[in-house]
């Protein structure tokens, strides 16, 4: 019999490639026009949740930079 390699799914996909690019600070942006795009992102906010990532809005997330900036 032949082995097959399957190509990963799409989901797999975006979930891979928004974990790897991640770091403090860091903003996803996607367009939610396709499902595996929702699930992909759903897969890796979970899994970043995981590993102690907090999900924060652009607001926050500029204070937060603005006060550390300060305290350097």
């Amino acid at each position: 019999s032949c082995n097959k390699t399957t190509a990963p799914s799409y989901e797999l996909l975006i979930k891979e490639t928004i974990i790897n690019n991640s770091y403090d600070g860091a903003v996803v942006l996607l367009h939610d026009i396709h499902n595996f795009s929702v699930e992909g992102l759903e897969m890796a906010l979970g899994e970043l949740y995981n590993r102690g990532y907090q999900f924060v809005t652009l607001d926050t997330l500029k204070q937060y930079k603005d006060l550390k900036t300060v305290f350097r």
